[in-house]
């Protein structure tokens, strides 16, 4: 890379051209830096003047313009490019800084940094709370399908309507199917709790006396569960 970096501290002396050129933002403005010397016997002077033209393009440019005005201390770091000039009766070079970074110089005073605005869009607590509630919401509703599918599991008659409700899936959730465990089901692909239901209506028909649990096992017996 033959490129020439430089950083450079100085005040800026003129008001800020802006334009657009090759269809993007362009601002211009030159800055001042003087090299301040100690001599003993004279203490601190100015000893030289330097003048450079800094130019910034397209989001920098933009930034640029609603923050730098003349008179502010910056600091510049770019590309340095020396362009020569001639007239009729003159000739010289001008040095220019194609900059990539422009801050304030903190070291003589102080200012308040503000992030671009389609940087980062913007929250509110409404929007904090309203995430808070979301999160707990679809925790509880992972944590009754958990319970749902634990309690078929075990061979207990969960309500359909109290299944429908756990397997919701959160806020404004379509019902989901419970994960296929194999216990309780048909051949005919009836669902646990389909079974379970068949065997306390086997119980009622003919086998009242017995108890729930005996009506089921038999039930899973007969159908090779």
């Amino acid at each position: 890379m033959n490129e020439t970096m430089i950083a450079m501290s100085g005040v800026v002396v003129t008001d800020l051209k802006k334009g657009e050129a090759r269809g993007a933002s362009v601002v211009s403005f030159r800055l001042l830096s003087t090299v301040r010397r100690w001599e003993r016997g004279k203490g601190w002077y100015d000893a030289d003047h330097n003048f450079v033209t800094v130019t910034c393009w397209r989001g920098l440019a933009d930034n640029v313009s609603s923050s730098v005005k003349r008179g502010d201390p910056l600091l510049v770091a770019g590309r340095m490019r020396v362009r020569p000039w001639d007239t009729a009766d003159r000739e010289g070079s001008t040095v220019e800084i194609e900059a990539y970074s422009i801050g304030h110089d903190l070291s003589r005073g102080t200012t308040a940094f503000r992030k671009h605005k389609d940087a980062e869009p913007q929250r509110t607590d409404g929007d904090e709370q309203l995430k808070q509630v979301r999160w707990h919401v679809e925790e509880q509703s992972r944590s009754a399908e958990r319970a749902v599918f634990d309690a078929r599991r075990s061979g207990a008659n969960v309500p359909p309507d109290l299944t429908a409700l756990a397997l919701a899936g959160g806020v404004g959730g379509a019902p989901t199917a419970l994960p296929a465990d194999g216990v309780g089901e048909r051949s005919n692909g009836e669902t646990p709790g389909n079974g379970a239901d068949h065997g306390d209506a086997a119980a009622a028909n003919g086998d009242a006396g017995k108890p729930a649990s005996a009506a089921r096992s038999k039930d899973r017996i007969s159908t090779g569960a």
